[in-house]
């Protein structure tokens, strides 16, 4: 049943178990939660543009410049938790959360 529509759909492709404890894997290597993130969105980006490519999914024309785009932004994200909480800091209401209890100063 899970494998049913992974070949028609990006989405359900990126579920299968066997994609999702790949991912999971390079996800456990980092030791930060920003980390694991940026790990999760890059692995996801590549396991579907990879599969697409190989025909193990169906990726619509339309849908291969967003893969393209999400995958440069994930690349200009900052290497560390710290550096894109600095870079951020200046864009968001700082009264609505209180970085300290994230681990931020």
């Amino acid at each position: 049943l899970v494998d049913s529509d992974s070949y028609l759909d990006p989405q359900a492709y990126i579920l299968r178990p066997d994609v999702v404890l790949t991912i999971s894997k390079e996800i456990l290597e980092e030791p930060t939660h920003y980390g694991r993130a940026k790990t999760a969105a890059r692995a996801a980006i590549e396991t579907l543009k990879s599969a697409g490519k190989e025909g193990r999914v169906k990726i619509l024309e339309r849908e291969w410049p967003w893969l393209d785009r999400m995958q440069k932004e994930v690349e200009t994200m900052p290497d560390t938790e710290d550096e894109a909480w600095h870079a951020i800091k200046e864009r968001i209401d700082i009264t609505k959360i209180i970085p300290e209890d994230y681990g931020l100063t």
